[in-house]
């Protein structure tokens, strides 16, 4: 990765917080919107783990060398792309048989599991330092984000401006 596609992706990172931050604050406003608010979160939170996952598809697919990409180490990265996907979509399930809350930890969950693997797959050379600087950085303000939201409402707590 150049310098100039890192730092355009650490912009773009930076921005794709926004939604979070925005969508949790306004999840805490007491407004009649609220729970359409915490649903977008859920929603937003939801996408943007999968996309993570689905990030891991494109070095194997498109890896001109049958090593990295039919190995067990390819693999393993397509497997760990579906996995997060699937917690992805298991969290937006979580409010059809339960209470919409408790999709949050189940999305902090998913983003811990998801750089705890990028951690291990860095630390055995198959991703990038720049990377995980950034990955590591999105996924505290993220986890950050949900684990507040997620505790204020369990509290029954709310905003108040």
């Amino acid at each position: 990765m150049t310098r100039r596609t890192y730092a355009v992706a650490v912009v773009l990172g930076l921005a794709g917080l926004i939604p979070f931050a925005v969508l949790a604050i306004r999840s805490l406003v007491p407004e009649p919107e609220q729970h359409g608010m915490l649903t977008a979160l859920i929603d937003y939170a939801a996408i943007i783990l999968s996309f993570i996952g689905g990030m891991h598809w494109g070095p194997v697919v498109l890896s001109e060398h049958p090593p990295a990409a039919g190995g067990r180490e390819g693999r393993g990265r397509l497997v760990f792309g579906v996995a997060v996907s699937l917690i992805a979509w298991g969290s937006l399930l979580v409010p059809v048989v339960t209470a919409q809350i408790l999709a949050l930890p189940a999305l902090i969950a998913g983003y811990l599991f998801t750089v705890l693997v990028e951690t291990w797959m860095w630390r055995r050379g198959g991703l990038p330092s720049r990377l995980m600087w950034l990955r590591w950085g999105l996924a505290a303000a993220i986890i950050a984000i949900l684990t507040t939201t997620f505790m204020v409402r369990a509290l029954g707590g709310s905003l108040t401006f």
